[in-house]
């Protein structure tokens, strides 16, 4: 009887898999990043069928083209991915990229993700292409921010109720101005979240993220790693930023997650760290300040601040000042809370603990802007002017 039961128990599980298999889904958390010159890549997330962790789509390919009815390119340099989310369905999660190469400059594009196994199409999107290298025909508009995250119920309780998702609306509003987006580091916080599985805290993330951004996070051929190794990415830095024709590129922005000056905040003293990271500063400083770079963005401390020009001027005009502009950009909103100063900085020109973002305008090749808005309602609370003589 018990083994009848059994066996009736397994045909019901397959059934009910194999219609959940039938359900067709749609790729989701679609994403866009600059992948070099004329060149961009197309990121998304499938899930595996219940209880199996076969890839869904092991050839991943994109059709593009300039009107949604001629999309006659194929992408190349497809790429899979997975990790088990480990959320009640046991799901796996599958992530692909591809490029799409030989891509005209300033041009309105339309693509679409192509149907894999078990699944559908997606919509057509559309984008449009970075400006050519040197092309100082208008100015660029670049948001920026990091350590942005999913609540969960304990980042609702210390930050109120969806700090998130008021910050994705309020990115959005923005969107029609913006060219891309620039993130410091530190996005969906799902190792961290309090209550919330790891896979399922990356999903939330990336499904109320999903924008149709472009951004700078995922370029090619970046190395990774900690600072054990400190020759491979100084060696890096260095060839990078000597192969800038300043003629041609005249601004030159460097983010890294750690900030390297500014004040202590509390939370750090709490849990005994170093917040500005006198290893890195010590690697890469001197550098940034020999090949003139312009700004040094960073996250991981949770406000707003920036550094004043040349030894201490407190101005909001950064007139070509000696070093790079130091900014921590880490308020955006996440779920350990923004912090709260313990030790003011004495080269701080301005600290703001307000959840918001900033953005960077590069007017033409000297003049620069930027400006620090409040999540909440926009408000701009800070703004600079840069001028450099390029």
């Amino acid at each position: 009887m018990y083994t009848f039961l059994l066996f009736y128990l397994f045909i019901i599980v397959k059934a009910t898999i194999a219609g959940i298999c039938l359900q067709k889904q749609k790729p989701d958390q679609i994403r866009l990043a600059i992948a070099g010159i004329n060149s961009v890549n197309v990121g998304w997330h499938s899930y595996a069928c219940p209880f199996i962790d076969d890839n869904p789509n092991p050839t991943p390919k994109v059709k593009y083209g300039l009107s949604p009815a001629a999309l006659t390119s194929n992408s190349v340099n497809g790429k899979p991915s997975t990790y088990n989310t480990k959320n009640f369905f046991t799901r796996t999660s599958w992530f692909y990229g591809v490029e799409l190469q030989d891509l005209q400059p300033r041009t309105l594009y339309y693509y679409q993700i192509v149907a894999m196994n078990n699944g559908l199409a997606s919509d057509i999107f559309s984008f449009t292409s970075p400006p050519a290298l040197g092309d100082r025909s208008q100015p660029v508009k670049i948001a920026a921010y990091g350590d942005m995250g999913v609540d969960g119920l304990l980042g609702t309780l210390i930050n109120g109720v969806c700090l998130f998702e008021r910050a994705v609306i309020a990115l959005q509003k923005m969107l029609p101005s913006i060219d891309f987006f620039l993130h410091h580091g530190d996005i969906g916080y799902a190792d961290t979240t309090p209550l919330l599985v790891l896979g399922k805290t990356y999903d939330q993330a990336m499904d109320e993220y999903q924008m149709g951004m472009m951004n700078i996070t995922n370029f090619p051929n970046a190395p990774s790693g900690n600072l054990l190794d400190t020759e491979t990415q100084v060696n890096w830095l260095k060839n990078d930023l000597a192969a800038v024709n300043r003629s041609i590129t005249p601004w030159i922005i460097v983010q890294c997650h750690r900030p390297w000056k500014g004040s202590i905040p509390i939370q750090t003293i709490f849990s005994g760290g170093i917040i500005n990271c006198p290893q890195c500063k010590a690697a890469f400083e001197a550098i940034l300040i020999q090949y003139k770079v312009d700004i040094y963005f960073a996250g991981h401390v949770h406000w707003f601040e920036r550094i004043c020009p040349n030894g201490g001027m407190k101005t909001a005009d950064y007139i070509n000042p000696d070093g790079p502009i130091y900014i921590t950009n880490g308020a955006i909103g996440n779920p350990e809370g923004n912090e709260h100063v313990f030790q003011k900085s004495s080269d701080s020109c301005c600290l703001i603990t307000d959840p918001g973002f900033g953005v960077l305008t590069l007017v033409n090749a000297s003049h620069a802007t930027f400006s620090f808005y409040r999540t909440s309602d926009l408000v701009e609370l800070d703004r600079i002017n840069i001028i450099k003589a390029h």
